[in-house]
């Protein structure tokens, strides 16, 4: 038993280490500059600084709790009387003669602003983000298009700024040759969402969305919005008297269905943990890229070990922030664990080894 125990851990050791020199290889987008914002400032004053450190933290947690009201919070704004507590670094910037004069440029302690959210009870949304790919079709009574990587007009730059606000990754179709033999404005107007699905398999997206703006004769919008995450579908409309109206007020809701999926509540009172089985880890590179991944699922997951490692299958104890229920739904929204059908609850299931009797949440996963 001693020598098998030791032959375990020297294999995990080598698997580490492994993984440490791998690359990650998930879906998901690390948000870098979610705790970064840029203020404009009309001079250098200590009072000016001040408030548009509170601006800046209003927009850090919007993009941290998901919630586009979290100012309205009494606990929320306790944090943003204290910005300048959670303030890592600032720079200024001159505008070159606009008007104001500066822009302010601001980036937050993003490991405080988590405790700090996770102690008040409330939903913390890391900075692993869902990849989006947006569909846009414009029509209007004389003209429509198709907004792409290289377009640079008003619906493109309108859909990035609230991306931008909310903290949500968005990438836009080559719309190249290979795009235009699968899908047409047509087909996006249309409706022919299955058509678009299947053209989007090249960008390998977390997220699709198929978004068609129309315009009446008189300048009112109607932006029909259709979201595909997971095996899930989702399905709003905005409006608006111009068009970057009702595309805010969309990827307004856009945002509010992510975040509602995969913001956690932390349980600061009892931390939730489970067995994590993972079938299909037949090499050293499978074991890194599922390191890889349980690295990535940090809003999720307080900590994680390998608990025992068989022929094809690796088994991790995980220490949950917000309870299995919510672990499942994230996975379930990624391509690199598929769920085993046979997947059930009672540590039994786990093996014989005795001290796993503490963990009565069996997580079954096959790598895909």
């Amino acid at each position: 038993m001693q020598t098998l125990m030791i032959r375990s851990t020297v294999f995990i050791i080598v698997m580490l280490v492994w993984a440490t020199f791998s690359l990650k290889n998930v879906s998901a987008v690390e948000l870098i500059e979610l705790y970064d914002v840029e203020v404009p400032v009309q001079s250098r004053a200590p009072e000016e600084r001040l408030n548009a450190f509170q601006q800046a933290l209003t927009t850090v947690l919007i993009r941290m709790t998901g919630d586009r009201q979290a100012a309205a919070n009494t606990e929320v704004q306790a944090l943003l009387k204290d910005a300048s507590r959670y303030v890592q670094q600032y720079r200024y910037k001159e505008r070159n003669g606009d008007t104001p004069a500066y822009s302010l440029r601001i980036r937050f302690d993003g490991l405080a602003l988590e405790n700090a959210l996770s102690d008040a009870g409330l939903p913390v949304w890391g900075k692993e983000r869902p990849a989006v790919l947006v569909w846009l079709a414009v029509q209007q009574p004389d003209n429509r298009y198709l907004v792409g990587e290289e377009s640079d007009g008003l619906a493109r730059t309108s859909v990035e700024a609230l991306a931008y606000q909310r903290g949500i990754p968005v990438i836009y179709p080559l719309l190249d040759v290979q795009d235009r033999q699968q899908v047409s404005i047509a087909d996006v107007l249309g409706g022919f969402d299955e058509t678009v699905r299947q053209a989007s398999n090249r960008y390998q997206p977390d997220a699709i969305v198929v978004a068609r703006a129309n315009a009446s004769a008189d300048g009112f919008w109607r932006v029909v919005w259709h979201l595909y995450f997971g095996d899930q579908t989702l399905n709003w409309s905005s409006d608006g008297n111009q068009l970057p109206t009702a595309l805010a007020v969309g990827m307004h809701q856009l945002a509010d269905a992510l975040s509602e999926r995969m913001a956690v509540v932390s349980n600061t009172q009892q931390v939730s943990q489970v067995v994590l089985e993972v079938d299909g880890v037949q090499t050293l590179e499978d074991y890194a890229r599922l390191d890889a991944y349980l690295a990535d699922l940090g809003q999720q997951i307080s900590a994680y070990r390998p608990y025992r490692l068989e022929a094809g299958k690796a088994n991790f104890l995980l220490d949950l922030r917000g309870n299995p229920r919510d672990l499942q739904r994230l996975i379930g929204l990624s391509t690199t664990l598929e769920r085993q059908i046979d997947q059930g609850s009672e540590a039994t299931q786990v093996g014989s080894a005795a001290q796993v009797s503490a963990y009565p949440v069996l997580l079954r996963y096959r790598l895909r």
